[in-house]
């Protein structure tokens, strides 16, 4: 008797909390754009939006990107669901891309880099980029204009440039070594104008 109320308990916790938000009440950021500007995290999730006609199955996908500033990326995450009226799902990230200046702050890029290391939905697999500060309005642009989420497009370059491979892709996983090991990084580089996979 005692098991079986155990079994029921287990199922109503696993029944509540935020498991049981609805897929068309979440946002999917598929890459976020981490940046330190006026002694501030300044981040921007590229968010796919799914908009069709009333009553057609017929979706349009469209990006929107979100900018938001605090001193924490567990700060910036709350403001951002605050300001939301869907619950931030951060499963589908596939990219990250780490402003210049902030790399330069060794002690906000490290408390940077643990929050993505200590919670178990980002993925060591997940590709990392750089980018210069001041491009933030052309990769912004970039994120709003690529046909695909913008996650799901830089992680599709490497797919489709036979000649670079998977070998050369930069990862989560990669760069907390590289940082364990106190070896300079250079991350691949999203510029105003190309993309440089090969660091």
């Amino acid at each position: 008797m005692k098991k079986a109320g155990m079994i029921l308990l287990l199922c109503a916790l696993f029944l509540t909390g935020c498991s049981n938000v609805e897929l068309e009440n979440r946002d999917f950021p598929t890459a976020a754009v981490v940046l330190w500007e006026d002694g501030k995290l300044a981040v921007f999730y590229a968010i796919p939006d799914l908009e069709g006609e009333e009553g057609s199955d017929k979706k349009e996908e469209k990006q929107e990107a979100v900018l938001t500033k605090g001193n924490t990326m567990d700060e910036i995450e709350k403001s951002f669901q605050y300001q939301s009226d869907k619950y931030l799902d951060m499963s589908h990230l596939k990219a990250v891309v780490f402003g210049k200046n902030l790399m330069e702050q060794k002690e906000k890029f490290q408390e940077v880099l643990s929050y993505f290391e200590q919670k178990p939905v980002f993925a060591r697999n997940m590709l990392v980029f750089s980018c210069e500060e001041e491009d933030r309005e052309e990769i912004l642009d970039l994120a709003l204009e690529s046909d695909s989420s913008f996650g799901f497009y830089l992680e599709n370059l490497y797919k489709n440039n036979p000649d670079i491979g998977k070998e050369k892709e930069m990862t989560l996983g990669d760069l907390l070594g590289e940082i364990r090991k106190e070896n300079e990084v250079i991350l691949p580089e999203i510029k105003k104008d190309r993309i440089d996979l090969i660091p």
